[in-house]
């Protein structure tokens, strides 16, 4: 038997159903009559009613098919994804969690799915060779734990997390997905502090071949939406502590004054073969080298949110500060990144124009 899909905070099929959980159309499993929003239109899909038959896919790289094998009173149904790539996969709705009732069972399967992803990613630890002896690490805070990248990935990756948080985790479970953004920040190693944002190693490199370190500011706006009042303030002062230091670091290391914009590999997209042309993938200088606009706008993220913390919480030389960097970034990418003849923005620009 083929081995099961491994199951990653960042999959596709994660973050598009995470994102539809503040969809109208999404219910609770416990409360089968939930009402929709105020001002949107009314639930026509009853909770309890599974779809007939199996919902199917299928692309090039193979076939899928979601049926619904079982549902229990209070309406929570169980999943068996069977496809032409991995085993077949069985996964069954919570109690307490959202579900998706769409009338599909294979948008509502994977939307179940990507939960279910979620708590298998859950832990209390983190582990990885090439820290701490390979020994476990604790992630653990105010007793919640952390997310894992992954089945295969037992450790926390800064773009990783950054991104499932922005993307709809953080309204699953606010204070883990804290917890595993704290643990992406480090402190100088002979004690003087500056809190910085980790930067993991990337296909063409770690820091500073790798720049998107600053997306964890992306994960870290969309946190203090689903955090409980009495601990956003203390979050808000750490998140704003570690973008402040990040953010005067690169302007040192990263920030190209002649261009506007910093270097670093793309960000979000994965392997220089998929991402780059054909004779950058050989050089890894070029990729460094070069300017993208995925990890430019992650960069105005980064500077974008300091500016708002620091507005929120009184510090005004460094709002104003931090906001004319971030609007003389977004100038920068509008003019350096823009196609006109092609009426869209270009993913980098070499080191050769």
């Amino acid at each position: 038997m083929s081995r099961p899909m491994p199951h990653r905070l960042l999959s596709g099929v994660a973050v598009v159903a995470l994102l539809l959980s503040l969809a109208p159309g999404v219910a609770h499993a416990a409360a089968p009559e939930a009402s929709a929003p105020p001002g949107s239109a009314p639930l026509t899909v009853d909770p309890c009613a599974a779809p007939a038959g199996a919902g199917q896919y299928g692309d090039s790289t193979g076939t899928a098919s979601v049926t619904v094998s079982a549902v229990t009173p209070d309406c929570r149904r169980t999943y068996v994804l069977t496809s032409s790539l991995v085993a077949s996969r069985t996964f069954t709705e919570q109690p307490g969690e959202p579900v998706l009732r769409t009338g599909s069972a294979l948008l509502d399967g994977l939307y179940a799915m990507a939960l279910d992803d979620a708590r298998l990613d859950s832990a209390d630890s983190v582990t990885n060779s090439a820290y701490n002896g390979g020994a476990a690490m604790d992630c653990t805070n105010a007793g919640t734990g952390c997310y894992l990248t992954g089945e295969l990935w037992t450790y926390i990756w800064t773009r990783d997390v950054s991104y499932a948080a922005d993307l709809g985790l953080s309204a699953i479970d606010p204070e883990r997905m804290r917890n595993t953004l704290l643990f992406k920040l480090s402190d100088r190693r002979d004690g003087s502090g500056d809190t910085q944002i980790l930067q993991d190693t990337g296909t063409g490199g770690s820091y500073p071949n790798s720049t998107d370190r600053v997306s964890w500011a992306l994960g870290a706006s969309e946190i203090l939406a689903w955090l409980p009042d009495d601990e956003r303030a203390a979050f808000a002062a750490t998140a704003y502590e570690a973008l402040k230091n990040t953010i005067e670091q690169d302007r040192q290391a990263v920030f190209d004054s002649r261009t506007g914009l910093y270097t670093g590999e793309s960000s979000f997209l994965d392997w220089r073969e998929q991402t780059y042309p054909s004779w950058v993938k050989s050089d890894v200088v070029q990729i460094a080298e070069s300017e993208t606009l995925s990890t430019n706008g992650a960069h105005w993220a980064a500077i974008d949110a300091a500016a708002r913390l620091a507005q929120a919480s009184g510090k005004t030389t460094a709002a104003a500060r931090y906001q004319q960097w971030a609007d003389a970034l977004a100038s920068a990418i509008r003019d350096r990144f823009w196609l006109s003849d092609k009426g869209q923005f270009s993913a980098f620009l070499p080191t050769t124009l």
